[in-house]
Order: structure tokens, then C-alpha cells, then sequence
């Protein structure tokens, strides 16, 4: 490249990481102040940085450019030296490293973020690129561990002129990334790529990996990109007849010609209609993604008042159900569901294909679709109903041909016994009998059939053996079920047992449903169990002892609570946690998991316990809430989670991350934490925590905060469900972690998507209740709200504040009125923290921590950890 002249940019190292620091920041609060000579610089420090291996510096300044290629004029005049500084990859890396490895790696992250701009302003302006196209083949073709994206900013250059660049070895590269990156999000940018450069001899390729990535056994990335670049090649195939020369092509074009005429069908709702017939072969079709358009086209223009152009086409929906394609399936339960419901009379014949369906363990998020169908057809069919309950518990039998259906049949019956209990209740002994053999899934699931069944009156006794022994199942998921079905027996049951495993279950989930049900069950029924199991220090809090001087209740009570923690507890009660933390896994793969019970779920997420082959230690997987249509933009969401919750997982406080990926659907795998969220801890009128113990979880969230604000995220969603804790077993206060870090956003982000706020802790700026644009600052009023309430036992607000709004106006109550114990300053403190305008809010969040600091040393007169 170019060398830049030292007057360029600061001789001194540390000098040109600040300059490299400041034009970040610049770059991001104030992108349209940047100018070509600040981008000459940002390349010079990067070329300095590289050089003398300072890759601090090296990051900062590419880290700029992600905050810059909207204007690719900027880029104009430095794209050959950024080309030459992003040319290859360390010697030992190839052209597409994991996400996990160049988010831990200063010098490959570098590389990427240049590549990633120079191809992402390339794609606004291509033009920009076209003078250096020669430079650009000898680096995205001749180097094998060149960064692929210049493979896109040279296929975007070209399709603006093709002069001197080899195409077909451009394409063939090109294809050969459809399926490969997908972390990185290649194959979407290769599909694109090619749709652009306009050469209909791509077209098979792109068919066929749009086949994998819509039947789930192939890419996980989403159609739309592939869809997209077959329009854009079919227009130009159809315009000069190229690439129809054999049969084989002929065969191709025509199933996605029917894809494509679908697709044109469904942009206007009565043609689809007309199209009954067209209608009916796209769902016979071989293609699983043209059965998927035909059935979402059904599912977007059913209707009572269009149910007889249905007619013909509702058997053939039905059908559907029995697909060996899982999106096939799920697409055919919406389709279903929504016939059934214009007319409940269509559906009399489908129960046979919806028992089908349910029982086919590959289809999970539209499995509750499927029962609510079955539901609604009772009142027509109860007679069918019957039959397939019976045909579901037959299933069950250990019997030799029944073995591969028994685990379906019982997630089946799982289900419907939640909706239809009076069909699956005849059965309970017959349940109770089989449930307590095969997988710990099939157990797990017949445990929770029977506790739908329990109803009222005396019980048998193989069902009350069967709930003991879900108690005591090596399993927790079976464990939990166990607990979930007794709370809802007639009688008590097992109440010693319940508070047991309340106080000594290695699982928090099994701990968790224990101590509920039990506090469902009259006092003098518990056994020698109290109101909170065993200790306190089970639960994570530091409950004060009781004294002959301490008051009873009421007022008094509260003006004279004091922490109990003095000095001396503190180096005893602050748990050791390593500056640099790792994982408690080493990384995984979707296929190292085995799914367990659904956790969480809720907001646009759902979270389900997993087990990873060979490791002890279970693991959280989270999936995105699949009950709508996968769209692009929901991929992308979830994948920029994954990679901004791998850039900071290695702060100790911040949930670690395991692994993740995006086929066969986009997934994150975690830690996982036993010890509950805050938001437990919180709750209820006695659960308020000791002062000093608030003190310390609030001081180690903010600066947890003020450390990612440091690597440029911001959280955007702090609240007490998402701070989460591993337990210490009691010696120790429990260690927080800050997790869902779903809406969480680059500081180069302007906006943060569209997202359910949780208003008691929503800033008003996110609202749009004034001005100012969501920043840091806004993740300090939310560390401003989630203190309040660690410190008061309540928001500060239940609502949200909205200035614009005298509903919801009011500055909160300050909170030593509410807790007069609290150390002198912290109403100031949180005032502040909490300003409705965000330039009166603290600048940083590690004021706000110092803050913090002072007040847990003159609670407990040592400073905060």
C-alpha cells in the first residue's frame, strides 16, 4: 500500500491509539463530520497499528469505518489502500474464520471490519470500486486466505463493468459460499452478489441451495436472499434465452417457474384465488418451497367469505400435514388452522393428519397450533377425537413396532391433555404405566399428561407411585414435571419431598417449581418445611438475624433497619470472580446439543435447557419465537446478538456464550444460570435485599455497563429479568450476570430496531418522549432504574416516564423515604441518573459506579469490589 507519511497521524503509540479512539468515537456520534482527510488518517493508523502489532489501535480505527459506509464517497479515494491493508488473513486462518474466532481476535477483526465496509459501501456505490478491479482479482481470487468479502466487492464492481475481470472464476467462487459462512452471513451476500453480476448460468446453484435452506436440512439462511437473486437472473434469462440447454435445466426452471408464478399470486389476493389450480399442483409439488408459498398464500386468503374457492384445495392441505419436510408441516398447521377456523366443517377429515403431524417430534413451534385445530374440532368430531386420544395411548405400548412413535405419541398427548383433558383422563393408569420407562423426554412429558389429568377426588395408587417417582427421576426436567403435577392433585402430596428438593436440588429450575407448589399448600401441610426452604443463603440473600432490639414491624421497622454486613463480612461475602473469565464449555455445534424443557420464554425469544455430549454442565439455547414467518430481518437480528454477545461474554458479570449458529434455525447457546434472575429476588413485599448486598450487585452492574460501553455496545434492555445468578452454595453472595442481550446495539447503530420495552425501565427517550437519540445514556437511567429498585424493592416507576404525558410525569419517589437507612447522597445519585433529559444524566457509567462505590463504603467501610 501506500505508506502514510508520519506527519499524517502521531509518531507516538500511545498518542495515535487516542487519535485512533476519538475518530471512532467521532465517527460514530457524528458520522456526517467525518471528511476524506479524517479517512486518510483512520487508514494511516491502521497501517501503523498492523505494522508495530499494536492491533488496539489497528481495531479502533477499522471499527470507524463500520460507522461510515453509508457514504461511500468517504471511501472513494482511499479503497486501494484499504484493499491493501484487508488483503489476507494471518497465515494460519483461511478466508472464512468463525465468528468466535475473529470476535476474540484484535488482528482478524481488524481485517474483517475493513472488508466488511469496503464491500458494504462498494454495494451503495460500485462504481467507487471499478479502477481497482485488477487489484481486487489478484487479492479476492490469488490469495487463499483472502477475507471473502472482497469476493462481493469485486462481484458488485463488475456488475457495474466486467471489463478485465474473470467472471466465471468469480462466479464459481461465489457459488461456492452459498453454503459456507454462515455465521458470517456469506451465503446472503453471495446470492445477492450473483443476482447482480446478472449471469443466468448461476441460476441451478442458487435453486439448489434455496431447496436446503427452506426444507431446514442445508443453509439456515432465509430464503428471501435466495428468492431475490433467482427474480433478478430469471428476468435476464427471459430476456435473451440464456441457460435453457438441458433437460436437467428444463426440469429446474420449470419447479422454479411455479415457485415464482406462486410468489406472483400471493402479491395479489384474488388472483390467487382464480389460481385454484395452479394452486393445487405448487402444493403436489416436490419442491418443499413451493408447497411452503402455496400453503402461506392459503393461510394469507382463507376466509369464511372466500372458503369455496377452497374447496378442492383443502384435502390437498391437509395433506401436507404428513410431510417429511418439518417447514412443510408448520407451514400446513397455519394453513390448517386458519380453514378450520372460516369453517369448522373442512376440518372433520384432517384429525388423522394433524394426530400425524403432532406426533413428529421434528415439528416444535407449530405443535400447539395443531392441538388448538384439534380443539376446535371436538365440538364436530368428538367421536374422532376420541379415536386418536385412543390411537395416541395404543402408541405408547413397549411393544416392539410401537417403540419408534411412543416419544411423539407422549408429546402428543402432553399437549391435547392440556386442552381436551376429559379425552385423555380415561387413560390415566394406562399413562402412569408407561411413564416411568424409555428417554427421559418420553417420562418428562407423560409426567406432565398426568398432571393435566389429576382433576379431582381420590387418585390410583400407580399414578401417586408414578408422581413419586418423577420426584426422584435422575432427570430435572422430569424432576420439575413431577412438582408442576402435584400442585395440581386434589390432596397434598409428598410435601416433605417438595421441601427437599425446594432447599437441595442441584437444578434452580427443580428448586424454582418445588418452592412454588409448595407455597400453594396450607401452612400446617408442608411437614417440617417453613416458608423459605432450609436458608436463606439458598436463595441469594443476606437476611438479617433476628435481635432482642430488632422492631417488629411496620414504620419503626423500617426507620431503623441497617445493614448487617459490616467490613470485616465483606472480603467473606464478595465472591472471588476471575478478571478473565472463559466459558464453563468449550464451544459447540447445534448437533453437540440435546434439547431439553423450555425454560423461558416470552418478548421474541424462547429458551429451553439443553444437555451438550461429553460435558456435565447443561447449557441454555435460546431460539427466536418462530410462531410467525422467519423473515430476513429476524435472522439478522439474532445473528447480530449472537456476534455483539460474543465480543463481550469474556467480562466476568456478562452471561458467557457458548456457541451459536443459524441452521437449521437461528440458535445461541449459554451458560447456564442456577440461580435465578433478580427480578425473583425482588419480588414479593419481604424480599427487599440487605443494603449492602443491593450495593454490591448494583456497583458490579454498572461497571459491567461501563465496561461494554468501553467496547462500544450498549444493553438497551437493563431491567431485573435480565440480570441473572450463578449460585456460590451460600458462603458467598451470589454472582450477577447481565444476559438477553437481544435489542443491544453497536454504538455505530443509529436506531434500535422495533422492540417490546419493558416500560418501568424504558428510558423516555425510547419512548419518543424527548429529544436526544438512544445512547449509552440510556442504559444509565436503566441502571438508574433497576438500582432504585434493588435498593427500595420497587421501579421507580410502573409505567415508564413521558414528559409530554402529566400521567406520567412525576419524578419518582426519592428513595430514602422509602428506605431512610440508606447511606446520605443516593437520592442525588439516582436523580440524576434517572434526569428525563439524557444530557443531565450522568456522562459515563463509571460516575455513576464511583458513586455507587462510595455509598457501599460507608454502609459497610470498605470499598465496593
Amino acid at each position: 500500500m501506500t505508506r502514510h507519511s508520519p506527519t499524517d497521524i502521531p509518531g507516538d503509540r500511545k498518542e495515535q491509539r487516542a487519535l485512533a479512539n476519538e475518530l471512532s468515537d467521532r465517527a460514530d456520534a457524528d458520522p456526517d463530520s467525518m471528511t476524506t482527510t479524517k479517512m486518510d488518517q483512520l487508514v494511516a493508523l491502521i497501517d501503523a497499528g498492523q505494522r508495530r502489532d499494536d492491533h488496539e489501535t489497528a481495531v479502533a480505527a477499522a471499527d470507524a469505518l463500520q460507522s461510515l459506509f453509508d457514504d461511500p464517497v468517504l471511501f472513494e479515494p482511499v479503497v486501494p489502500d484499504l484493499i491493501a491493508v484487508s488483503d489476507a488473513y494471518p497465515s494460519d486462518v483461511d478466508g472464512i474464520p468463525a465468528p468466535a474466532e475473529w470476535h476474540s481476535d484484535d488482528e482478524i477483526r481488524t481485517i474483517v471490519y475493513i472488508a466488511d465496509a469496503l464491500a458494504r459501501a462498494v454495494r451503495e456505490r460500485p462504481q467507487i470500486a471499478v479502477p481497482h478491479t485488477d487489484k481486487l482479482s489478484c487479492v479476492a481470487l490469488g490469495e487463499e486466505n483472502a477475507p471473502r468479502n472482497h469476493l462481493f466487492t469485486l462481484g458488485n464492481a463488475a456488475a457495474q463493468d466486467p471489463s478485465g475481470v474473470p467472471v466465471d472464476e468469480l462466479r464459481s467462487e461465489l457459488i461456492d459460499l452459498l453454503d459456507r459462512g454462515h455465521g458470517n452471513g456469506y451465503p446472503s451476500w453471495a446470492a445477492g452478489t450473483l443476482g447482480r453480476l446478472g449471469d443466468p448460468a448461476a441460476l441451478p446453484a442458487l435453486r439448489k441451495h434455496m431447496l436446503e435452506a427452506s426444507d431446514g436440512t442445508g443453509s439456515g439462511v432465509t430464503r428471501e436472499a435466495f428468492s431475490m437473486a433467482i427474480d433478478m437472473l430469471e428476468r435476464v434469462q427471459s430476456t435473451d434465452g440464456v441457460g435453457r440447454g438441458s433437460a436437467g435445466d428444463e426440469e429446474t426452471d420449470t419447479a422454479g417457474g411455479l415457485l415464482t408464478e406462486i410468489e406472483t399470486l400471493r402479491q395479489d389476493p384474488e388472483a390467487f384465488l382464480d389460481a385454484t389450480g395452479t394452486v393445487e399442483r405448487a402444493l403436489t409439488a416436490d419442491e418443499p418451497p413451493t408447497r411452503v408459498a402455496a400453503l402461506e398464500g392459503i393461510t394469507e386468503t382463507v376466509s369464511e367469505a372466500t372458503m369455496d374457492a377452497f374447496d378442492e384445495l383443502a384435502s390437498q392441505t391437509f395433506r401436507c400435514l404428513r410431510s417429511q419436510h418439518p417447514n412443510v408441516v408448520e407451514t400446513a398447521a397455519k394453513a390448517t388452522r386458519e380453514i378450520v377456523v372460516a369453517n369448522p366443517s373442512y376440518g372433520a377429515s384432517a384429525l388423522d393428519e394433524l394426530g400425524y403431524a403432532m406426533t413428529d417430534l421434528d415439528v416444535e413451534s407449530e405443535v400447539f397450533t395443531l392441538a388448538d385445530v384439534v380443539q376446535r374440532l371436538e365440538s364436530e368430531r368428538p367421536d374422532a377425537v376420541h379415536d386418536l386420544v385412543e390411537t395416541l395411548v395404543s402408541s405408547l405400548s413397549e411393544e416392539e413396532w410401537y417403540v419408534d412413535s411412543r416419544p411423539g405419541a407422549a408429546r402428543a398427548l402432553s399437549v391435547l391433555s392440556v386442552r381436551l383433558p376429559e379425552y385423555v383422563s380415561p387413560h390415566q393408569e394406562t399413562i402412569a404405566r408407561q411413564a416411568d420407562s424409555g428417554q427421559a423426554r418420553l417420562r418428562r412429558d407423560l409426567t406432565r399428561t398426568l398432571g393435566s389429568t389429576l382433576g379431582s377426588g381420590t387418585l390410583p395408587s400407580v399414578v401417586v407411585d408414578q408422581l413419586e417417582a418423577a420426584l426422584n427421576d435422575e432427570d430435572p426436567a422430569v424432576r420439575r414435571a413431577g412438582c408442576e403435577a402435584i400442585a395440581r392433585a386434589p390432596l397434598p402430596l409428598f410435601a416433605d419431598k417438595l421441601g427437599k428438593l425446594a432447599a437441595d436440588d442441584p437444578n434452580h429450575g427443580v428448586r424454582q417449581t418445588a418452592e412454588e407448589t409448595l407455597s400453594e399448600l396450607p401452612t400446617d401441610q408442608r411437614g417440617a418445611v417453613t416458608d423459605k426452604p432450609e436458608s436463606a443463603a439458598n436463595t441469594g440473600h443476606t437476611e438479617p438475624t433476628a435481635a432482642a432490639d430488632e422492631p417488629a414491624s411496620g414504620e419503626d421497622a423500617t426507620q431503623s433497619e441497617q445493614s448487617t454486613v459490616s467490613g470485616a463480612d465483606v472480603g467473606r461475602l464478595v465472591p472471588e470472580v476471575p478478571i478473565d473469565t472463559s466459558p464453563s464449555l468449550p464451544g459447540c455445534s447445534y448437533g453437540d446439543l440435546e434439547l431439553g424443557p423450555t425454560i423461558d420464554e416470552g418478548g421474541f425469544a424462547t429458551v429451553r435447557e439443553a444437555s451438550v455430549a461429553d460435558a456435565a454442565t447443561p447449557v441454555a439455547v435460546k431460539f427466536p419465537d418462530l410462531k410467525g414467518t422467519m423473515t430476513a430481518t429476524t435472522m439478522e437480528r439474532f445473528a447480530e446478538e449472537a456476534e455483539i454477545w460474543s465480543e463481550i461474554d469474556d467480562q466476568p458479570h456478562v452471561v458467557d456464550l457458548i456457541g451459536w449458529g443459524q441452521s437449521p434455525r437461528p440458535w445461541i447457546a449459554l451458560e447456564y444460570l442456577d440461580g435465578g434472575t433478580l427480578h425473583d429476588r425482588l419480588a414479593g413485599s419481604d424480599s427487599r435485599l440487605d443494603i449492602a448486598e443491593a450495593l454490591w450487585i448494583a456497583t458490579v452492574l454498572t461497571d459491567t455497563i461501563a465496561s461494554v460501553h468501553h467496547l462500544g455496545v450498549r444493553h438497551l434492555d437493563l431491567k431485573p429479568a435480565n440480570v441473572l445468578f450463578e449460585r456460590t452454595g451460600g458462603e458467598t453472595w451470589d454472582i450477577p450476570k447481565i444476559g438477553d442481550w437481544g435489542i443491544a446495539r453497536r454504538q455505530l447503530d443509529d436506531e434500535a430496531g422495533d422492540v417490546a420495552l419493558s416500560p418501568a425501565y424504558a428510558a423516555p427517550e425510547q419512548f419518543g418522549g424527548v429529544d436526544g437519540q438512544i445512547d449509552h445514556r440510556t442504559d444509565i437511567y436503566q441502571l438508574g432504574a433497576v438500582v432504585y429498585e434493588l435498593l427500595t424493592g420497587q421501579p421507580p416507576t410502573e409505567q415508564g416516564t413521558i414528559p409530554s404525558d402529566p400521567d406520567r410525569s412525576e419524578s419518582p419517589t426519592p428513595p430514602s423515604e422509602l428506605r431512610p437507612s440508606l447511606p446520605t447522597g443516593l437520592d442525588e445519585t439516582l436523580s440524576t441518573a434517572l434526569a428525563l433529559e439524557p444530557s443531565a444524566r450522568f456522562d459515563r457509567a463509571f460516575v455513576l459506579r464511583e458513586r455507587l462505590e462510595s455509598a457501599f463504603a460507608a454502609v459497610t467501610g470498605k470499598p465496593g469490589d
